[in-house]
């Protein structure tokens, strides 16, 4: 008998992710710049190339777009990080907002992923399955995402 393969993937966020953290990268540098030439308020420039830091550390290394399950292994990854883990070692999930949801580790790590809402309650439940110790259902923010984006093609997937 084979090995169970199923996973959730939000294609968009690994090309969309990259090219905007790119362009928004360029604009830091050019206000920067502009910032040294006494062009642009020093503050602003300063604030913005922050945020835009911030923001690429946490999208392109901590928020997964894709997680797969093969057998008993679990697969995370982001733009620029992988984790590999077993199945057992999930505790649960949860969201923060709808579209951010994550999956948490036994102590307090949490995976956190790019849910896009449609698609990850299949996942969970068919994480269930395979994993029927832990209860993992759809959070409020997944159950409103799902109904908001219906109409969008799901990140699920099987086989």
């Amino acid at each position: 008998m084979s090995e169970r393969r199923f996973g959730f993937r939000n294609t968009r966020q690994r090309w969309q992710l990259p090219i905007g953290f790119a362009a928004m990268g360029v604009v830091a540098v050019s206000m920067v710049v502009s910032a040294v030439r006494g062009t642009a308020p020093g503050g602003f420039a300063a604030m913005f190339a922050g945020i835009v830091v911030w923001n690429g550390f946490w999208f392109l290394w901590l928020m997964g777009h894709t997680v797969d399950v093969v057998g008993d292994q679990v697969v995370w990854r982001a733009v620029l990080r992988r984790r590999e883990l077993a199945v057992a070692d999930l505790a649960g999930n949860g969201n923060l907002i709808p579209g951010f949801g994550w999956l948490t580790l036994r102590g307090t790590d949490r995976l956190w992923v790019l849910t896009d809402g449609n698609g990850w309650p299949q996942f969970l439940a068919a994480l269930n399955e395979v994993h029927p110790d832990r209860p993992f259902s759809p959070a409020w923010g997944e159950r409103f995402a799902q109904r908001q984006l219906a109409g969008r093609r799901s990140g699920f997937y099987e086989g």
